[in-house]
């Protein structure tokens, strides 16, 4: 067989083996659970292997017989040499001193049978014959490192070469694997603390408050410091009062102030064994000509931080309440009131009185955050929060929200507002010089614009 065939086969041989033992061992079940460590593991195992069957193959692969010589023989040399030229006859063998045999490789005997040799030289030219073996000296003169003659590439180097590569290889790859073991504590703990330190210097989360609400699909309010002209009645009651956008447009550059006309305060069950919402019903039952309608906000709070960042409350701040200055109020009486699940503020409460949790305009507890907290940070998308803030009866409010929250470094507080501004909200007042209601009036009792401070009829 051809040794490049053999050679052939002895790397499909290896790299089958290799492939094979690497694609079991991935399967151990002693093996690292992490799929980078498993397959590490596999391919050191299978570099052992794979070394252990390199050397019988590779002794196959390199294994030769000689050709047979032609045994002996009877031949005859010639030769003709001019000018300055050489000639070298031998029945033997030539050899020169300085040039290294390969190794494991003998020189042939001189045949017993001498050839006729026959030269001519002429000039300063020069012939050497014999009929045995001539042997010159050579110097060589190498003046660089390998340079020199090379070494043929035995059997025995390499083997030697591949069973160093695969040694290499497994050792890289079990010291790695051994490196990531080792460090991995170490390093995951200093990551978790460069995280804490871009946490610290960072905001711990950022909020977006959208609100109030000011969509109006069948009730509004607006007021205004001064009454509005005969004129300006004259070209509001051209339009239909349900076409919320059309009324706006017309009265806002009249310098109309948009009332609320949320449900305001939620309604407490009157049976409820809660003592604590008895006790809220009772103050609310106390004060109730100071309630007013209330304006709906909705809360986001988001946070990259990879630490855990908690808000376990919110409550109103900075709150400041005057008398309204409005001398006309229009309005557009409601039919019904909706109500959603949210919390519940009133700023006729002290500031920082718990939120009141409300589902369908009924009060559940009067502490939400006694029952919930909003988890942040590590990954976690929080949901949105919606707030109903009540106003004061015949006053304008403006207050802040604060916001409690814990990190690892503490307990902190910090404050939402309305872009560096704080939230206001106005009540139209107890008796304001024009108040304007479409009501129905009149002995066909249709739906009229009415003067509540000259018709007769009650508004």
């Amino acid at each position: 067989m051809k040794r490049l065939l053999r050679w052939l086969i002895v790397v499909v041989l290896l790299l089958g083996v290799f492939t094979a033992v690497m694609l079991m061992a991935v399967r151990f079940e002693w093996g690292p659970q992490a799929d980078t460590g498993r397959w590490l593991a596999s391919m050191s195992i299978a570099a052992f292997v794979g070394t252990a069957v390199a050397g019988p193959l590779v002794w196959w692969g390199s294994r030769e017989k000689p050709v047979p010589g032609t045994g002996n023989v009877r031949y005859q040399q010639s030769a003709y040499a001019t000018d300055r030229s050489e000639v070298l006859m031998a029945g033997g063998t030539i050899a020169k001193d300085g040039t290294p045999a390969s190794p494991g490789v003998q020189q042939a005997p001189a045949q017993p049978h001498r050839p006729s040799q026959h030269a001519k030289a002429h000039y300063k030219s020069r012939a050497e014959m014999a009929g045995g073996d001539i042997r010159k000296t050579e110097t060589h003169n190498y003046h660089a490192p390998g340079s020199g003659p090379g070494r043929k590439p035995t059997p025995a180097r390499i083997i030697l070469i591949m069973t160093a590569t695969m040694i290499l290889i497994a050792a890289t790859i079990v010291g790695q694997r051994w490196y990531e073991n080792t460090t991995a504590a170490s390093i995951a703990e200093s990551n978790r603390r460069a995280q804490q330190d871009v946490d610290r210097r960072t905001a711990p989360f950022t909020w977006m408050m959208k609100g109030p609400d000011t969509r109006r699909p069948a009730t509004w309010g607006f007021v205004l410091d001064r009454p509005i002209t005969s004129e300006e009645f004259t070209d509001l009651t051209r339009f239909d009062p349900m076409d919320f956008d059309r009324i706006a447009a017309q009265l806002r550059p009249l310098g109309a102030r948009l009332l609320p006309e949320g449900p305001g305060r939620p309604k407490i069950a009157i049976d409820t064994r809660d003592p604590d919402l008895q006790m809220v019903s009772e103050r609310m039952e106390s004060q109730r000509s100071r309630y007013g309608k209330s304006d709906s906000y909705r809360l986001h709070l988001t946070s990259d931080h990879v630490s855990a960042v908690t808000v376990t409350s919110i409550t109103t701040t900075d709150v400041v309440c005057r008398p309204s200055t409005a001398a006309s109020a229009i309005l557009l009486p409601p039919q019904g009131e909706g109500h959603v699940g949210a919390i519940y503020f009133s700023l006729a409460d002290p500031p920082g009185t718990p939120a009141i949790e409300s589902n369908d305009g009924w009060a559940v507890n009067i502490d939400y955050f006694a029952h919930h907290k909003i988890d942040l940070g590590q990954g976690i998308t929080a949901g949105d929060l919606a707030i109903n803030v009540g106003s004061v009866s015949h006053q304008v409010c403006s207050w802040r929200f604060a916001v409690e929250y814990f990190t690892l470094d503490g307990k902190f507080t910090t404050t939402i507002d309305d872009h560096g501004k704080p939230f206001t909200i106005e009540s139209p007042p107890d008796d304001p010089q024009q108040h304007l209601q479409y009501l129905p009036a009149g002995g066909d009792r249709k739906l009229h614009w009415v003067d509540c401070k000259t018709a007769s009829v009650g508004c």
